[in-house]
């Protein structure tokens, strides 16, 4: 696999991400994972943050 497919896998991958957690923003869906609650402001940072990474990792790409 050449880099070119490696960066679009990962901006893809960072995208969907980034697109899950708005849409839990967007809901306010509740998150449970054992017997922790979630609290929603964490989605904020896990739109935020893949959205950049995806952004910038598109650019790397199309220069290559």
């Amino acid at each position: 696999m050449n880099s070119q497919t490696t960066l679009t896998l990962a901006t893809i991958i960072l995208t969907i991400a980034s697109l899950v957690h708005f849409l839990r923003l967007l809901t306010q869906c509740e998150l449970i994972i054992g017997s922790y609650f979630m609290p929603n402001w964490t989605s904020i940072i896990g739109t935020i943050v893949p959205a950049v990474v995806a952004f910038y990792l598109n650019k790397m790409r199309r220069k290559l």
